[in-house]
Order: structure tokens, then sequence, then C-alpha cells
């Protein structure tokens, strides 16, 4: 479950890199250029990471028995990819800005449902729903993938223990690696679910229960839904606007995060006071 992006500025055939887990990045890949006035431009996007890069507990179109849909429909099913994911959803908002009016966006996703830096990222991958029949079938690693593209020029006390122990820390290693890498990190999304968690009646994030319900796996459980990636999306939007225009932003500054003794517990014990 970690996620990285790398992003290129608005220049033209540009290359640019997104990627997703409760932290973003976007990372510049090449030496610096002078803003361009955006005009006829083609911008590429390239989303790479985990489940929450790749749109995972928001699919195309859910389990549905009237419409006789027995599985949810993906964009790609081996890696749960979704035209939900947050990256896409940005990419839209941007299409409509009046500062690239004119400009034409080329989308490539490698992120896969189940990656990590690791197994995924780094190193090949079977994907979350691999061929069946092939157990030597494996994905190329996702930096792999960028590589061609631009030499072508181109239940609750889990859900607590996850979100007060587990994603702090893994926000900070990645905002490290941001800031060691000269990458921008965009943070502040968790505030943003602030009233729409696992218990709110809007919630804006999956619970098991319906990820069975419209997928037809336990997967999109602990996952954004359509709503929580578009709030997503309006963080990365406005950081991929501000590079792709070559303005200038603040550096990336980590601050390292505060747990609770519940975080020091073992697995499987209590996290409830």
């Amino acid at each position: 479950m970690l996620g990285l992006g790398l992003s290129r500025g608005a220049v033209p055939r540009g290359v640019t890199a997104c990627a997703a887990l409760a932290a973003w990045l976007i990372a510049s890949c090449g030496p610096i250029q002078p803003p361009v006035p955006p005009s006829g431009l083609t911008h590429t996007v390239v989303g790479i990471g985990d489940s929450y890069a790749s749109g995972q507990g928001a699919p195309n179109a859910p389990i549905s028995w009237w419409a006789l849909r027995f599985r949810p429909e993906w964009d790609d099913d081996r890696c749960n990819r979704s035209r939900n994911a947050a990256t896409v959803q940005a990419i839209d908002l941007l299409k409509s800005d009046p500062a690239f009016q004119g400009d034409a966006f080329v989308y490539e996703s490698f992120a896969c449902s189940g990656a990590s830096i690791q197994r995924g990222v780094l190193a090949p991958y079977r994907g979350s729903e691999p061929p069946k029949n092939d157990p030597t079938n494996f994905l190329r690693p996702q930096v792999e993938e960028i590589r061609t593209l631009v030499n072508q020029g181109h239940p609750i006390d889990e859900a607590q223990w996850a979100s007060e122990c587990v994603l702090p820390r893994l926000n900070y290693e990645l905002c490290q690696v941001a800031a060691a890498n000269n990458w921008r990190y965009v943070g502040g999304v968790a505030p943003r679910f602030g009233q729409h968690g696992w218990c709110a009646q809007d919630r804006w994030i999956n619970t098991i229960n319906h990820s069975w319900k419209t997928q037809g796996h336990y997967r999109g459980g602990v996952h954004p839904n359509a709503r929580g990636y578009h709030e997503i999306a309006l963080a990365l939007e406005s950081e991929l606007k501000a590079k792709l225009l070559g303005q200038t932003v603040p550096p990336t500054t980590c601050v390292q995060p505060v747990v609770g003794d519940a975080c020091t517990r073992p697995c499987g014990s209590s996290y409830l006071p």
C-alpha cells in the first residue's frame, strides 16, 4: 500500500507522473523548463502506485443484478483501474480550466491495486486479479513503464489503527522521499475526509459490506468511493496546474507524526479505550 509519483512541467510532449496512497507526490524528472504559454501543448500524465492510485473502491460500474452485471466494470480488470481514480478526475478538471484551453491531455495509468514500492512500483507484480492459468505472467515494474514512455518521448479497530498509526507514518516516509529527490509532495488529503469517514452518514469511504455489494469482493473496502476520489482530485488539480504552468511552489516540508499508545500494541489487540 505505497504510492509515489513524478512530474514534468508543461512543455510540448511533456511527461507528468502522479500516484497516490494517502499521500501524493509530483516530482520533477528533468531540467526545469521556463514557463510556456499553453497553446496547443500535449501533456502526458502517468499514474503509478497502489489501489488508491488505481481507483479501487469506485469501479466504473458496480455489480447490478437488475442490469445483469455480475462483476464490476473497470478500465483494467487485472489492476482494478477505474475512471473514477483521483488522477483521472484531476485531468478532467484541468481540461475545463481556461489556462489549458487548446491543450491536449494523454493519460497512461500503471497503478495497480495491491502494489507496493517493492512489489509493483520497483519490481514485477502479478496484479490484483492476475491470470489464473499462468503463474509466470507478471506485470513490468511501474518505473520501467515510465522509463519507456520517457524514452519514447511520451471493522472499526482496524480502521482506527490504519488512520492513526499506519497512514501518518507512510505519509511521513513518502514526504521524506519527495524532499530528498526534489519532488513535490501533495498532502492535506486526510483533513478533507474529516466529516466523511467510515461512520459518517455521508461517507466518502467504502465499508467492507459496500465493497461486497458493488464489487463482489472485499478489496474496495477502506478505499474512497467516487465522491472521495473527487475530493482528492481537487487537491491534485491545483498542484498539477501549478506544475504544468511553471509556477513557483513552496518547498516540501515534512512534519514527524505523533502517534498514540495504540500504535505500539500487537496486531489483534483492541485499539478502543
